[in-house]
């Protein structure tokens, strides 16, 4: 959900790290380590971070021993946490990935109470534990960016003054295909005689309800639906990191503006990674 926290959670671990992270939501996590020594490094949003009841930075770089337990809960922003692991995650790999698509039993499962995971091929951090600096980036920011379209001419006139003027909120209708969000109706005033086509992450599609959804990381790859205005992947993460009930302003770009911010945001994001490997 949130693609630069968990790339950022997997370069602290340096080039040992074995691509895979454990993704937490808010329901939070607590994990038990049974035995040898487990590098972990955990970013996300500001989550509360413990280990055998004592306090860390929700941004930082661990080592779990055994009989240690590590407890993540909601802390003061955020709706996801990423746990990256300094070794191969035994888990289904599925077109070389270990990611984990719910509606797919090949991918696995989400995890459940008394699940145990085995980690091989151990490698050790680079440097101590530490603490990792927050970027600007990755905090919350209002508003978000949006390129209207492509088929904003499906509404009537009103719609986009209220998708760029009005508040919304983000329901508790939030899963990783979709976020649903509260607000100005978004009536639909021509004849929905659209066929379904391809769909990107970012769309915001509108049903009969007016209600405006945002499709996120889990998104289906066809949709039927008219898509007033598509989420810049600049603003795409920190969307992900709200939570249910928080209020969302939205902002009107061109694509060249959409263009110019993804590589600003790349170029930013590599010189923090450039900061945290040089500091490890």
């Amino acid at each position: 959900m949130d693609r630069t926290a968990f790339t950022i959670g997997q370069i602290a671990l340096g080039p040992s790290a074995g691509g895979a992270s454990i993704e937490v939501g808010l329901g939070g996590i607590s994990l038990r380590c049974v035995s040898g020594t487990v590098p972990i490094a955990i970013s996300g949003g500001n989550f509360t971070v413990s280990v055998n009841g004592s306090g860390r930075p929700s941004w930082s770089v661990l080592q779990l021993t055994p009989n240690t337990e590590l407890t993540i809960t909601p802390g003061r922003w955020g709706s996801w946490c990423y746990i990256g692991i300094a070794g191969t995650v035994d888990w289904p790999k599925w077109l070389g990935s270990r990611s984990t698509l719910v509606t797919l039993p090949a991918t696995g499962r989400q995890l459940k109470s008394n699940d145990e995971l085995v980690i091989r091929e151990v490698h050790p951090i680079r440097g101590q534990e530490r603490e990792l600096t927050v970027p600007v980036f990755s905090q919350p920011r209002n508003p978000l960016c949006l390129v209207p379209g492509p088929q904003e001419r499906y509404f009537n006139e009103g719609a986009l003054v209220s998708l760029f003027g009005d508040p919304y909120f983000v329901t508790a209708d939030l899963t990783r295909m979709a976020v649903r969000l509260e607000g100005p109706k978004l009536s639909i005033a021509a004849r929905l005689d659209m066929p379904s086509e391809g769909i990107l992450r970012g769309a915001i599609q509108v049903p009969g309800s007016g209600d405006p959804i945002v499709l996120m990381a889990d998104h289906q790859t066809t949709g039927g639906y008219p898509k007033i205005a598509t989420m810049i992947s600049a603003d795409q993460d920190a969307f992900a990191q709200l939570r249910p009930h928080q209020p969302v302003q939205f902002r009107s770009v061109s694509v060249d503006y959409a263009v110019n911010r993804a590589r600003t945001r790349q170029k930013a994001l590599r010189q923090y990674l450039a900061s945290i490997e040089n500091s490890a």
